[in-house]
Parts: C-alpha cells; sequence; structure tokens
C-alpha cells in the first residue's frame, strides 16, 4: 500500500499594475510569527505587498535604463492576507491590490514617501 504525500497547497500570486505602477501579492512563505509553520494549526501562510514604479530614464527611481520595475523604497511589508488560493482568498487579493494601489499611486507618482501608507496597509486582512 502505497503512502501518499500531502500535497502542498496552490499560493496566490496577485499583480496589479496600473499605468507605471505596480503592486504585486505574493507567497513567500511567511506566516503570523515570522516563517509560516505548517504544523502549527493557528499558523496561515500570508501573502507580501510589494510596490514598483517603471522606471522610466531621469526618474528618481531609475538605477538602469530600460523597461525596468524597481522597487519602491519601504513598501514591502507582510499582509495578513491569507495565501492559499481558494476564490475567497483571491476576491480578498484582488481587492486589497485594488486598495493599495488606490492609496500609493499618486504618491509614487509624484516621488513622495509611502512607508507610513504600507505599514498601515500591512494590517490587510486581519479581522
Amino acid at each position: 500500500m502505497k503512502k501518499s504525500k500531502k500535497k502542498e497547497p496552490n499560493y496566490i500570486d496577485y499583480t496589479l499594475t496600473m499605468g507605471n505602477v505596480r503592486v504585486d501579492l505574493v507567497y513567500i512563505g511567511e506566516g503570523y510569527d515570522g516563517d509560516y509553520d505548517p504544523s502549527d494549526p493557528t499558523d496561515k501562510p500570508l501573502l507580501r505587498m510589494d510596490v514598483y514604479v517603471h522606471a522610466d530614464v531621469g526618474s528618481p527611481y531609475a538605477l538602469y535604463s530600460g523597461d525596468i520595475w524597481e522597487p519602491v523604497e519601504n513598501s514591502s511589508y507582510c499582509t495578513h492576507l491569507v495565501a492559499i488560493n481558494n476564490t475567497k482568498n483571491m476576491l480578498a487579493a484582488e481587492k486589497a491590490a485594488k486598495k493599495i494601489m488606490g492609496m500609493v499611486k499618486k504618491e509614487v507618482e509624484n516621488w513622495r514617501p509611502i512607508k507610513k501608507i504600507c505599514e498601515e496597509l500591512s494590517w490587510l486582512g486581519s479581522k
């Protein structure tokens, strides 16, 4: 008799791009207390948000020339959005990405810092 391995869940990887700004929600192995611990029933795999800007030549974000997406400083935070791919979580990720974009797009386009905005947005998905 063959023992079946527990199948790894499929994780969400969601990107929203509007003009020169991109928001990514990705799973990189994080949980509530650092690395996700599947043996802990109270832990969940969580999505990380990252904001990028298209680095046109001459922008303060442009480290390279060409078609490059540069991470915006202080925009990468773990959220409380569950990363397991199902309809409920995917809809939550889509809604969250739109909210993030709505709050950071104008700031990024005007080269203003978004650290405090992103810190607040890191609580997306918490109850």
